[in-house]
């Protein structure tokens, strides 16, 4: 089993060293918190987390995947929800674009 299909198994690992995790029940976040746990198990120290064998993924490169696919599937929830709050409620579509918009500029996206 490669370092990818380690982290991101069915039963996510949310044990790392010296800190564990509490899954939340979101596939997507718990992925995130595992890719992180896995590499607090692997390397007691971050700097290490860059290190992979070649043709591996590093758990860096991993938890950025996570976080990717996470962010992904945010966007994409975001926008049935704005689909049918423009087709039900057009005053909800409008506070959803305001919002997310407002967040987006205080985080920096797009």
């Amino acid at each position: 089993m490669n370092r990818k299909e380690y982290v991101m198994q069915p039963k996510l690992r949310m044990d790392a060293y010296y800190f564990g995790f509490s899954a939340t029940g979101v596939r997507e976040i718990d992925e995130i918190l595992s890719a992180v746990a896995c590499a607090g198990k692997a390397y007691h120290h971050t700097e290490r987390w860059n290190d992979a064998d070649e043709g591996e993924w590093s758990y860096a490169e991993l938890i950025q995947h996570a976080a990717t696919r996470a962010a992904a599937r945010v966007a994409e929830l975001e926008k049935a929800l704005r689909d049918v709050a423009e087709a039900k409620m057009p005053g909800l579509a409008r506070y959803i674009a305001r919002t997310t918009l407002e967040a987006s500029e205080r985080g920096g996206g797009e």
